[in-house]
């Protein structure tokens, strides 16, 4: 290979990457007590659709989109409350401060559908046998 093609492909190397640099990462609505349902993939674009009413804490939005994921009979359903992420899946509901970090387990389901925070219910523990 010889310099110039060499130089050359460094250069369309370089601009490939410092256009991926430049693509905005997503960032969720920050609009106070708003609760909002994320539609679409991120790769071809999303869009929020805003919930009516007025929602006071993540728990209350989570709840609003777990009900909208079960009315449309769906796996797995994603929104954002001021600012940060919303996973609403079966297993429970998770939250993320980027829409492709880290997540963490914020509410789960009871046995009898209700959503708590984790570990907030305690079962009694089986007695202990004498050995």
């Amino acid at each position: 290979m010889s310099l110039a093609r060499a130089l050359i492909a460094v250069a369309v190397v370089g601009a490939v990457l410092a256009a991926a640099g430049c693509e905005k990462p997503l960032k969720a609505p920050v609009e106070r007590a708003a609760c909002w349902h994320m539609v679409g993939k991120i790769e071809a674009g999303v869009k929020f659709n805003k919930l009516p009413g007025s929602y006071q804490s993540l728990e209350y939005c989570a709840a609003a989109i777990e009900m909208v994921r079960l009315q449309g009979g769906r796996q797995q359903i994603n929104g954002a409350y001021q600012g940060q992420f919303l996973f609403i899946s079966s297993r429970g509901i998770y939250v993320g401060q980027r829409v492709d970090g880290p997540r963490y387990l914020a509410l789960v389901h009871t046995g009898d559908g209700r959503l708590v925070i984790p570990g907030a219910i305690v079962r009694p523990q089986a007695p202990r046998l004498p050995q």
